[in-house]
């Protein structure tokens, strides 16, 4: 690893074909020691001109690796699965989720046609992805994240009276 590093920060031009660095105007450039040490004093989200420090590394006692962030990127898939042992196929015919900030939860409906449809033994069922990016250091009040997906369904005939449903709730605090 290099002791220093440089950073240019450039105006970007549309090209009609794409976008690109405008290279002959730099409006900022800056370069960062790559060696610090303990007294460097670099704190998470410290801003240098146009530059936000979001994450570093630091090695500790033991000489193991430890990652100082800032934020973290969080993805919640709403799928279902049949239960572990469950041999019986069966037919999905709504889910719901609700999920998101606790101040902010967001609502869903999902209807047929799905696929795979009926869930075998070994099938998944996606109904969507989510992606929140959590910050880790606002401490000014806690905040928490909560998601649950209810799924309604029956087994397929000569069973089809009996239904299999299921809800799953995870929550996350981050303060």
């Amino acid at each position: 690893v290099d002791d220093s590093m440089t950073v240019d920060i450039y105006p970007v031009l549309d090209t009609g074909s794409g976008f690109r660095p405008d290279t002959d105007n730099t409006l900022q450039e800056m370069v960062f020691a790559t060696n610090c040490t303990a007294t460097s004093d670099l704190n998470l989200l410290d801003t240098f001109g146009a530059l936000e420090l979001v994450e570093f590394t630091t090695v500790d006692s033991n000489n193991i690796a430890v990652a100082n962030a800032a934020f973290a990127n969080v993805e919640i898939t709403y799928a279902v699965q049949l239960q572990a042992g469950t041999s019986l196929p069966a037919n999905v015919f709504e889910a719901n989720s609700v999920g998101g900030p606790n101040n902010n939860q967001v609502a869903d409906t999902y209807s047929p046609p799905f696929v795979p449809n009926p869930l075998g033994p070994k099938d998944t069922l996606d109904f969507t992805t989510e992606t929140y990016v959590l910050n880790l250091l606002d401490g000014s009040a806690l905040v928490g994240y909560s998601f649950e997906l209810d799924v309604f369904a029956r087994n397929l005939p000569p069973n089809q009276l009996n239904g299999c449903n299921g809800t799953s709730t995870q929550e996350i605090t981050v303060g």
